[in-house]
């Protein structure tokens, strides 16, 4: 009898952990090596949402791009977030919102949040404070870099991304 509630035992126990495992997997979002989220990679809908990340202290390539993707939505199409360095401009939105005399990779972390809703507002924030903000138009039309992406894209120049 006592190898029967051993066995028991060590079965009931290889259950749990293979429970809590599941859970894990299921529950807690996977995170690569530079802090960047890893699960969820663009909005959940088009109705509404937020992308919230920060930009590491530097971001060296052979020389810095005129133009850095941050994000760039599947979901919602012509949606993105572009920063031109030489210019310290950001672009955000639909329409396009405009931030100037932005400055990123100088040493220091940024946070950037941009929030939209649709038939409301959309809002750009750089280190806690509003820098552009006006309705949200899912149809609108924009030209110039993105104009538009099968996949959706988080730039590698971002940390600790969260969307939702």
């Amino acid at each position: 009898m006592p190898k029967k509630k051993t066995a028991d035992k060590k079965l009931i126990l290889i259950i749990l952990v293979l429970f809590l495992a599941f859970l894990i997997i299921q529950f807690y979002p996977s995170v690569s090596p530079t802090g960047k989220a890893t699960q969820t990679t663009d909005f959940p809908n088009s109705q509404e949402g937020t992308f919230s990340g920060w930009t590491q202290e530097t971001y060296y390539q052979e020389s810095l791009d005129e133009t850095i993707v941050f994000f760039a939505s599947a979901t919602i199409p012509n949606l993105a977030i572009i920063y031109y360095p030489q210019e310290k401009k950001l672009t955000a939105g639909l329409p396009q919102m405009t931030a100037e005399n932005l400055v990123f990779f100088d040493g220091q972390q940024h946070h950037l949040v941009y929030t939209f809703k649709q038939n409301g507002q959309q809002t750009l924030f750089y280190d806690g404070q509003e820098v552009a903000s006006s309705a949200f138009q899912s149809s609108a039309q924009i030209t110039g870099l993105v104009t538009g992406t099968l996949e959706p894209k988080v730039s590698e120049a971002l940390i600790n991304v969260e969307i939702s």
